[in-house]
């Protein structure tokens, strides 16, 4: 783990996204000052986002939630989740199960749970690619459902 870690996030967690993404380049997505560790390429702002600039071309993104502006945290997940990138990750300290109802009504997936200076810290993933199944129905032997041509007159 590099030593310029931001202190008040797990270093476990840190590393943790740091393997997953590997070679690829991160954006970190932060309102308060926070040391940026030397793996990380760029930050971007609630406000830039919120704002319509797009961001750098980046293929993922970090936010820590208690660097981010309380009131814009939803507003800020929903844009990078619809428009803005393929895949980012969210660390957040507190409850464990009110964060996870939380994140999955945003379409997060939770990662891992980490204890650190006594509070709990999770981390959750959302990637476009794996977001949701393609269910058995649809393909195109049932697009149509052949089985009812001729029984009925739509």
């Amino acid at each position: 783990m590099p030593p310029d870690a931001p202190p008040d996030c797990p270093p476990e967690l840190l590393e943790q996204v740091r393997q997953a993404v590997g070679r690829r380049e991160l954006l970190l997505v932060a309102d308060a000052p926070a040391p940026m560790p030397d793996w990380l390429s760029a930050t971007l702002s609630t406000e830039e986002i919120l704002g319509g600039a797009r961001p750098p071309r980046r293929t993922c993104a970090l936010l820590v939630t208690p660097w981010l502006a309380a009131d814009r945290r939803d507003a800020v997940i929903a844009r990078l989740r619809d428009l803005l990138l393929e895949e980012f990750f969210i660390a957040h300290p507190g409850d464990a199960v009110e964060q996870a109802r939380r994140m999955g009504a945003l379409g997060l997936r939770c990662e891992a749970m980490y204890q650190h200076g006594g509070q709990t810290w999770g981390l959750n993933h959302f990637d476009a690619r794996t977001y949701k199944k393609t269910p058995d129905w649809l393909n195109s032997r049932h697009w149509a459902n052949p089985g009812l041509w001729g029984k009925f007159r739509w």
